[in-house]
């Protein structure tokens, strides 16, 4: 396991002593590199992977080739994982594209409303004594347009219309007339889709002028979906109203950033799906795929955390 969530590894070995028996596994921590790959050093032995935030290369999988069997990825992206090479070193690859959509649905609202209502000055005012600003947006009645027709992105846009929000919704593959169209439309543009080669950079300079004076950009995503440049020069124009991202361009983020110190931009440290039952989730589903892989069980009908992709 990588050091993304340390908190999980309790959480893991406690379902682990159930599902496989007391004694029988053991969980590690590895260390993160700089970089954001895995210290191959902590690898040695492992039978299974637990990346997290953690890049998953060619070095790590080759680091323990004898012993690993299976890779786990407690949520949907894979996208720090080198799938060819588990491929041809026949390590079985799991995910789990169910466990945290209601979570991260709620974490996106989260953000869009600090977004909406200018959350970081709100609290600088609480210090400096300011009552009754800055004035934010109301939500009611605006436009969200939603990329991505997947579980967070489908979660999030019934959120949305639970508060009273219109909503517009394409995914990445949609063409790019429809996509623009829910630029120039949106009040707030929320972002819920994997990063891939066709999705890297998908908020650029031209999708930014196309967006709404004075809309919000939400990003519950990774942080390469947006061109930082030409987010950063978006904010310095007056153009979007604020950002919200629970990702970075490389995480974790440095306390220094510049970009951090903005009163028009919320980040959170890939948090939005944090909550104990997400967490339950995933930690069922690292043991159901456990026994699957190493130990031969049938996966059982309800291990919705688990699914397999090699």
């Amino acid at each position: 396991m990588g050091s993304g969530w340390t908190h999980l590894i309790p959480r893991f070995q406690k379902h682990l002593d159930v599902y496989v028996g007391q004694g029988k596994t053991r969980l590690r921590l590895a260390d993160r590199r700089p970089d954001g790959s895995l210290d191959v050093s902590c690898l040695q032995g492992a039978n299974v992977l637990i990346p997290t935030t953690e890049r998953c290369d060619y070095a790590a999988l080759d680091s323990c080739r004898a012993t690993l069997q299976l890779i786990y990825q407690p949520f949907v992206g894979i996208d720090l994982i080198d799938i060819e090479a588990a491929r041809k070193r026949s390590v079985a690859l799991y995910n789990a594209p169910k466990a945290n959509s209601t979570a991260t649905a709620e974490g996106a609202l989260l953000m869009m409303l600090a977004a909406a209502r200018c959350l970081p000055q709100v609290l600088a005012n609480v210090h400096e004594g300011v009552l009754g600003a800055p004035a934010g947006m109301q939500l009611h009645d605006r436009t969200v347009g939603i990329v991505g027709r997947g579980n967070v992105g489908k979660a999030f846009a019934e959120v949305c219309a639970g508060i009273g929000m219109k909503v517009k919704n394409i995914n990445s593959k949609s063409s790019r007339e429809a996509y623009e169209e829910l630029l120039r439309d949106s009040d707030v543009v929320s972002l819920h889709i994997p990063l891939s080669s066709e999705t890297r950079g998908f908020i650029g300079k031209a999708e930014l002028a196309l967006m709404r004076r004075g809309s919000i950009l939400v990003n519950v995503g990774r942080g390469d979906l947006i061109e930082r440049a030409a987010l950063e020069e978006a904010l310095d124009a007056g153009h979007l109203r604020a950002v919200a991202m629970d990702c970075f361009w490389n995480e974790p983020a440095d306390p220094a950033d510049p970009f951090l110190k903005r009163s028009n931009v919320f980040v959170t440290s890939h948090s939005a799906s944090a909550t104990e039952g997400f967490y339950s989730r995933i930690s069922e589903g690292c043991s159901h795929a456990v026994l699957s892989e190493v130990y031969g069980h049938r996966l059982p009908e309800h291990a919705h955390a688990c699914n397999k992709i090699l």
